[in-house]
């Protein structure tokens, strides 16, 4: 079995944002203006924003890239640059981000 970091090997990533809740609904219009773009991404199969029900300030997203290089891209791209920094100030702390593999 290859390591999920091969070219051909599809990529499933959760992230969580932890807002500050008074900046929750800024966090919000900032994805739902973004995530759109990231959708049209070379390498994009699915990209899902989605509120916790436990936590309303805790936002998981849900995304599938079709490889580990479409990941750096999206990572390096504009789009993801400007939404990094439209949420400086808005997060309690950094995002978790967890790169997955199939067991």
């Amino acid at each position: 079995m290859g390591s999920f970091e091969d070219i051909g090997t599809a990529l499933p990533v959760v992230a969580i944002l932890q807002t500050i809740p008074a900046h929750t609904d800024a966090v919000w219009q900032i994805l739902s203006e973004t995530i759109p773009t990231f959708r049209r991404e070379e390498g994009c199969d699915q990209y899902q924003a989605l509120a916790d029900l436990d936590d309303p300030a805790r936002i998981v997203i849900i995304e599938k890239w079709r490889n580990a290089e479409a990941l750096q891209e999206h990572f390096e791209s504009p789009a993801f640059q400007s939404m990094a920094k439209k949420l400086e100030g808005l997060l309690s702390g950094p995002p978790q981000v967890m790169r997955l593999k199939e067991a």
